[in-house]
Parts: C-alpha cells; sequence; structure tokens
C-alpha cells in the first residue's frame, strides 16, 4: 500500500468509527454529514467521495458491525464436521453474535429509526442470502443437500423462515427444531 492508500483507510475508518458512534447515540435521522464529519476529523466532501451518501454509510457501518459474523459463519464452514453439525454451531454462534452486536452498538432510539431498522434488515439480509449460499453448495458438496433443488429456491425458504417471529426471537429450542426440519424433513424415514 502506498501513502495515499493508507491515508484514505484511516479517513474510511474514521468515518465508519464516528458514524458509528453518532448513529448509536442519536440514531439515523438526527444525524448528518456535517457532524460525522466533526466528528470523524474529515470534510464533508470525503465522506461523500467514500460512501456516496448517508444511506450507502449506514450500510457500510452495518456491514463493518457484521463482518465479524460473516467471518465465524465462514470459519465453522471450513472445519472438519459434518455438515448438519455446521449448520447448527453457524446458526448458534451468528444468532449469539446478533444479538450482542444490536445491543452493544444500537440504543433503543436508533432501532426505533425506520431508516437505520430498514438498512439493518437490508444488509443482514444480503450478508445472510451469502452465507445461506455458501453453505447450501458446501451441503449439496458433501452429499447433504439435494442437488436437484435450485440453490436460490433454498435461500427463499430460509428467508421465509427468517421472516417468522419466533425464529427471530433468541429461543435456542425454536431454532433448533428449525435445523432439525431442514436437514430431516417432517417424515420420519
Amino acid at each position: 500500500m502506498n501513502k495515499y492508500e493508507i491515508r484514505t483507510n484511516i479517513k474510511k475508518e474514521a468515518i465508519l468509527h464516528a458514524s458509528l458512534d453518532l448513529f448509536k447515540k442519536q440514531g439515523f435521522i438526527n444525524t448528518n454529514i456535517k457532524n460525522i464529519a466533526e466528528s470523524a476529523k474529515v470534510s464533508q466532501v470525503s465522506i461523500y467521495n467514500y460512501f456516496g451518501s448517508k444511506n450507502q454509510l449506514l450500510k457500510e457501518v452495518i456491514s463493518y458491525l457484521t463482518d465479524g459474523m460473516v467471518s465465524t459463519a465462514e470459519e465453522i464452514l471450513a472445519e472438519a464436521l459434518p455438515f448438519p453439525d455446521k449448520v447448527k454451531k453457524a446458526l448458534s454462534l451468528c444468532s449469539e453474535e446478533f444479538e450482542n452486536v444490536i445491543e452493544e452498538f444500537f440504543s433503543v432510539a436508533a432501532l426505533d429509526d425506520p431508516q437505520m431498522a430498514q438498512a439493518i434488515i437490508s444488509t443482514l439480509k444480503e450478508k445472510n442470502n451469502y452465507l445461506y449460499e455458501k453453505y447450501i453448495e458446501s451441503g449439496k458438496a458433501e452429499g447433504y443437500v439435494d442437488k436437484t433443488i435450485p440453490t436460490s429456491t433454498i435461500v427463499d425458504f430460509l428467508n421465509s423462515m427468517g421472516n417468522n417471529p419466533n425464529y427471530r426471537q433468541n429461543n435456542a429450542q425454536y431454532r433448533d427444531d428449525i435445523v432439525k426440519l431442514f436437514i430431516n424433513g417432517i417424515l420420519i424415514k
């Protein structure tokens, strides 16, 4: 990396951290680019150059926060475990990490902000779909997932489960039952 790239990365990190802090304290609507620029000690123009808009910056902040979850899920996928154990472990750890990220970085007022809530949901959906596809393809390669069902259909099915409010509650037994249904189906063989 040359000096320009290093400076650029330092500025981007400062903007992400300042945005996170302000979004956490004030919510999305009550935070403006001027506040972020002052807190990050950069120009407003830099923010627009690097991120394009406040909405895109919010998505980047959420992405930045959830990258650890994605890394954890990818590490689990690479472990020498049977596929069903990988799925159970990933669901358990990622659910815990997601809850921790939300509780640690976003106030109740911030989460009540509809634009922030929508950005969180859309960013998480993108990351979930990425992980679903990786796990499905791995499951197909290992012989656990039916290769005749298109990956996109399975992703749609998983997304419909994720929309169930019972699934989103922090209920480990319910999630375990869903994993069993997903892996084994409802029929006793």
